[in-house]
């Protein structure tokens, strides 16, 4: 069904609109932060893992949070700050309210600390990082061995649907072990 309007004469056809562009018009827009709009059925039982709203948030602390174990006898590293520019320290400024509004971070007197530092992201803006180097340099590495890139390639073969999903706020869904938190300080 069309409705059509005309000027005086009908060689002026002005506008033609049909019953579905009205309803259309007339439903909402599916909310785009809502995940369940862009989710395939099977993994609607997963909306949450995806949602926005959760990623604002820390998950709860269980049994297979991060341990971070030094060597024996050493220190946890006190690194000084490095210089920043008024872009970086805008930046920083920035993350950090950010990030202690929802509850990501917190004020710490941590005799370890770690400096910061700032990446320029390819699009634009910085990416703000903590370099754990000296940190990562007296930890008693994991010695479950990852699997060689060749062998996992191999795994994929005549495989037909590969997917890629981007977890929000990816960084701090790993719970640091209950007590080792100092560790992972940082200087402002």
């Amino acid at each position: 069904m069309s409705a059509c309007c005309a000027y005086a004469q009908k060689s002026y056809h002005l506008f033609t609109i049909t019953v579905k562009d009205i309803e259309a018009a007339l439903n909402p827009v599916p909310d785009e932060e809502d995940p369940m709009t862009k989710l395939l059925p099977e993994f609607q039982d997963f909306a949450n893992v995806f949602s926005p709203k959760e990623a604002e948030c820390l998950p709860p602390h269980c049994p297979y949070d991060h341990d971070i174990k030094l060597q024996d006898g050493k220190v946890p590293p006190f690194r000084p700050l490095y210089p920043m520019s008024q872009e970086e320290l805008k930046a920083l400024k920035d993350w950090i309210e950010e990030n202690l509004r929802k509850g990501f971070i917190h004020p710490s007197s941590s005799p370890a600390v770690s400096p910061v530092l700032f990446v320029k992201k390819p699009g634009g803006g910085l990416q703000f990082c903590v370099n754990y180097h000296a940190l990562n340099a007296i930890t008693v590495k994991d010695c479950y061995p990852l699997p060689l890139t060749k062998e996992t390639l191999n795994n994929l073969k005549g495989m037909k649907y590969f997917t890629k999903i981007d977890i929000i706020s990816a960084f701090n869904n790993l719970r640091i072990k209950k007590g080792l938190e100092y560790l992972t300080a940082f200087h402002t």
